[in-house]
């Protein structure tokens, strides 16, 4: 089978070269690789078309103007002639036996997705191995889990799975084009639409945690992310997903703020949107979650709020608990 690799390329100079190396030398060599340039500021450019000269899989896509990862990514998946569908991030990179196993892992499970388990977190001096805790007792073969479970315990990231490119086309499945958290909204799409989700131990992919990477500094993260959940809840609710599926449809950080008048302002509006799901599920949520629900939509506006509770979601509820015990 072929597979489809899709890699979007911005400002990465001096990862890029790890990254492609890691897929010019796997063991699995049935590959197309497509390159999304996104009007990368640096000389990735320069990089990608070296490796195109060398290389006749790879297929290099030139963005006129910066789009994002997420439009990347769709561009790759529209231009994909694979059977199979495989995202890296290109900061990252992967063992050399890592699309072997998980294309077996694939015709093995006779599935539309896998999911790999064996995460490396590293930095510059220090690698750490990631496993999320729902799957510590998960076989070596792998094994099947519910939809819920999967949707709510394992990480969003696509780079540790892979796909059938034939089932992303028959839901019409892309990223959210204008959005961070853009993997949330597709991990959410995919796993409704499975039959069965099969999880496996393959080798590793090596997760880079850049100290200055976009995600981890942005003050509008969360506002990011909860928007992305919007757009999860209108598709669960256009398509009759909400009675089917016990799942959430936001989860809370510890580290949640309420610090701006237009993330108390877009809260509320999904709050008071999603009240009656709330309602009738509300035993899918925790009492953070639903602490922050319950004191957004009865405040009237973002200074009654900061004034009651303060920007701190978790310290307002902690402070909260103290006084109910004392």
């Amino acid at each position: 089978m072929l597979i489809s690799v899709i890699i979007p390329v911005y400002n990465v100079e001096p990862y890029l070269k790890r990254c492609l190396d890691s897929v010019v030398n796997q063991t699995y060599k049935n590959l197309e690789i497509i390159c999304i340039n996104d009007v990368t500021p640096d000389n990735c450019g320069q990089i990608l078309a070296e490796y195109a000269r060398k290389d006749s899989r790879f297929k290099i896509i030139t963005h006129t103007h910066n789009q994002g990862a997420a439009a990347a990514r769709n561009s790759g998946l529209d231009a994909a002639c694979g059977q199979y569908i495989y995202f890296l991030d290109s900061d990252d990179y992967i063992d050399n036996d890592y699309l072997e196993k998980m294309t077996a892992a694939l015709e093995k499970s006779d599935t539309d997705m896998v999911f790999n388990l064996n995460i490396l977190y590293e930095t510059d001096n220090k690698r750490k191995l990631y496993i999320p805790p729902a799957y510590n007792e998960v076989t070596l073969e792998g094994e099947f889990i519910p939809v819920e479970k999967a949707i709510s315990e394992t990480l969003v990231g696509v780079w540790a799975r892979m796909y059938k490119k034939s089932f992303l086309d028959k839901y019409a499945i892309r990223f959210p084009q204008g959005y961070m958290a853009e993997d949330l909204y597709f991990h959410y799409l995919t796993y409704t639409h499975l039959g069965k989700a099969f999880i496996f131990k393959g080798t590793c992919y090596h997760y880079m945690q850049i100290d200055d990477s976009v995600s981890k500094h942005c003050d509008y993260a969360d506002l990011f992310i909860m928007k992305i959940y919007d757009l999860i809840f209108d598709y669960f609710s256009h398509n009759n997903l909400l009675d089917k599926y016990d799942i959430k449809m936001f989860q809370l950080s510890a580290r949640f703020l309420v610090n701006t008048e237009e993330k108390f302002s877009f809260c509320r509006m999904y709050f008071e949107k999603i009240n009656k799901h709330l309602k009738d599920k509300k035993y899918l949520y925790n009492d953070l979650e639903l602490f922050l629900a319950t004191n957004i939509l009865n405040s009237e506006n973002f200074d009654e709020y900061k004034k009651r509770f303060g920007e701190n979601v978790a310290m307002s509820f902690i402070r909260r608990e103290k006084c109910l015990i004392n």
